[in-house]
């Protein structure tokens, strides 16, 4: 005679009146993927919708101090969570679980990383329960190997420098053999400033104009008439009697006197 597969009974004890600390006690308490429990938390996170950022907070400290053997169970209470409630709980999961599925990427062995890509991969992604961005990414940190830091992702795809073959940033990014190390990146020399922006040069004085040229001692100024050269080069103007001396002051010797222009 067959037997009845005997069913797990809510052991939990939520309600509603409980609040947050009743979520958050039942949460520390779950060691297994009982799938009791895990429905009866996803009730509980629903009746708590208007906290619902307070209850991803709760999951998101949880699973990211938890030991190994408790991930699982806790991953499985954000997707139920992901499934059967949805709306503002993607907001708030999209925003968090990066880095928390990080620090699960760090503490995982390899089996237990296995099945946290397939729930991102044949749950998350399939169901769109994510954004896609946030999928990409999540992609991307479980592609390192269990255990191992992963390369700080970018949702912008990278790009290549001159010279730099795309398919080689790409393995650099992923850390892959082949890929380009950070040192044979070409650089800028330190002199070269950002495109567009003229380098800066040292300030230099203004130019000051030269002084105007005095004429030469005896030089006609322009528009004196010919034969007045020797008038302008003593002060005499044209028509004025030449300068004869003091009164009582002789003329000194050997000095020719001075004759007025023509």
């Amino acid at each position: 005679m067959a037997t009845k597969r005997k069913r797990d009974v809510p052991t939990l004890g939520l309600t509603g009146e409980g609040g947050l600390p009743s979520f958050k006690k039942a949460v520390q308490e779950l060691k297994n993927k009982s799938q009791s429990k895990i429905a009866e938390l996803t009730k509980f996170a629903e009746t708590q919708y208007d906290c619902s950022y307070e209850v991803v907070q709760i999951l998101v400290e949880e699973v990211s101090g938890a030991p190994l053997a408790r991930l699982q169970p806790l991953i499985s209470v954000v997707d139920s969570i992901l499934k059967k409630v949805g709306k503002d709980y993607r907001n708030h999961f999209s925003e968090r679980v990066p880095d928390m599925i990080r620090t699960c990427q760090l503490k995982s062995d390899e089996t237990v990383l296995v099945w946290i890509r397939r729930t991102v991969k044949e749950s998350w992604r399939r169901h769109e329960l994510l954004p896609a961005a946030c999928l990409d990414k999540l992609e991307a940190i479980l592609a390192a190997p269990a255990g191992k830091l992963p390369v700080e992702v970018s949702l912008q795809p990278p790009t290549a420098a001159a010279g730099v073959a795309p398919a080689d940033v790409q393995r650099a990014a992923q850390g892959q053999p082949g890929g380009l190390a950070f040192s044979s990146m070409p650089t800028l020399p330190q002199s070269a400033g950002p495109p567009g922006i003229p380098p800066l040069r040292a300030k230099q004085p203004p130019l000051k104009a030269p002084p105007p040229a005095q004429p030469a001692y005896g030089a006609v100024a322009p528009g004196v008439a010919p034969g007045a050269e020797a008038a302008v080069s003593f002060g005499v103007s044209p028509g004025m009697a030449p300068f004869a001396g003091l009164p009582g002051l002789a003329p000194s010797a050997g000095s020719p006197p001075v004759k007025a222009p023509p």
